[in-house]
């Protein structure tokens, strides 16, 4: 893929720090969840809708039709929603919409966008009775938009995907809280043009932060 190792393996660290924080948590934590939604997920089920904006790191992408030829990408921005709700204590699940747009380096006004649908499992741990961390997996389908200035058409592919997602959260007031992620997400293999046989092959690492309102 064409995400950075240094950030691939950041993200994995900030993931890991989550479930040894949720460990802890377990045992340490004082909090009463029914006043604080927005930190701590407990049992009684609730909606929450996420809304985040932020930047997306630079990187590789891959182009093939038929020869393969690589170009680097520009940092660029990245916007997200998320619809979820609470099942269980700390684990929720998500409909998650992710919109990225990054330049290519080389080639001025020549860009390359995904927006992608994703169902997420989340799992949320108190730190203690303001601050949470949590871990997310999710699944679904990515659609990709090759954009060149001198061109009249545009290049559309599309495929199956996945994400990582590490983030922490802050309350506000009892339905309101800060949060703040970093994501990787990939596909299971390049994003396909059937009808051109194009194949554009890249990844994404975001980082955003937003507002999470809870009912």
């Amino acid at each position: 893929m064409g995400a950075h190792p240094l950030a691939v393996r950041a993200l994995l660290l900030a993931a890991a720090a989550v479930f040894v924080a949720s460990a802890v948590s377990a045992d340490d934590a004082i909090f009463d969840a029914s006043t604080r939604p927005g930190v701590v997920e407990d049992t009684n089920p609730f909606v929450y809708f996420q809304l985040l904006g932020g930047v997306t790191a630079g990187g590789e992408i891959t182009q093939a039709n038929p020869a393969t030829n690589i170009y680097d990408l520009s940092p660029g921005r990245a916007l997200a929603g998320t619809i979820g709700v609470v099942v269980a204590e700390g684990l929720s699940l998500e409909a998650d919409m992710l919109h990225t747009q990054r330049d290519y380096t080389a080639f001025p006004g020549d860009t390359f966008s995904t927006t992608s649908l994703m169902a997420n499992v989340k799992y949320t741990a108190a730190l203690n009775d303001t601050l949470s961390l949590y871990g997310a997996v999710g699944v679904g389908a990515i659609w990709g938009v090759d954009y060149f200035a001198n061109y009249d058409d545009d290049y559309h592919v599309s495929g199956l995907g996945f994400q990582l997602i590490a983030g922490a959260s802050a309350n506000l007031n009892a339905n309101l809280a800060a949060v703040g992620e970093i994501r990787y997400q990939g596909s299971f293999g390049p994003l396909h043009d059937a009808p051109r046989d194009d194949l554009r092959d890249t990844a994404v690492v975001a980082v955003t932060t937003g507002l999470k309102l809870s009912f």
